[in-house]
């Protein structure tokens, strides 16, 4: 479900529904299959002495991104000790203008972590990868009509 916004009456407001609209169609068209990933905002939050890390747990609260961003990834990898690590960071593209800046970026308490999750859509089994914001993000009214979002990768 896209975000709470209010649209305002310039013309690219007024197209914004509209694109939502191909861009679900688009990504739901398995032929097509342009949208490799689902996204997810999650919000991580710690239990017991509210510290990341905590031996007591986290709980996890997945808020799916539609329509489905267009994930434009330049990861690298690296051997590690413990095997193949992934550095660099992606860009989320066409994220909704619907999204307010709160809805993409949620206000958090100490005990809470902020994530976007990746999970692969066309049946490739790629793992679910999990990134941060390595900038805020952009409000892009000229050039993809929504917002984009810069990731680095994270540990999960």
């Amino acid at each position: 479900m896209p975000g709470t916004a209010p649209m305002g009456s310039g013309v690219i407001d007024s197209l914004v529904t509209g694109l939502d609209q191909v861009r679900s169609a688009l990504g739901a068209v398995s032929a097509i299959g342009d949208r490799q990933y689902r996204v997810y905002r999650v919000v991580r939050t710690w239990g017991g002495s509210g510290e990341t890390g905590d031996p007591a747990g986290s709980t996890d609260v997945e808020v799916e991104i539609t329509p489905t961003p267009i994930v434009r990834p330049s990861l690298r990898r690296r051997q590690e000790a413990q095997g193949v690590e992934e550095a660099g960071e992606l860009v989320l593209e066409e994220v909704s203008l619907t999204y307010l800046h709160s809805e993409l970026v949620p206000a958090l308490t100490g005990a809470q972590e902020l994530f976007y999750k990746l999970v692969d859509q066309h049946g490739q089994g790629n793992p679910a990868r999990y990134f941060v914001l390595a900038a805020p993000p952009e409000a892009d009214r000229v050039r993809t009509i929504g917002w984009v979002m810069r990731l680095r990768r994270a540990q999960s």
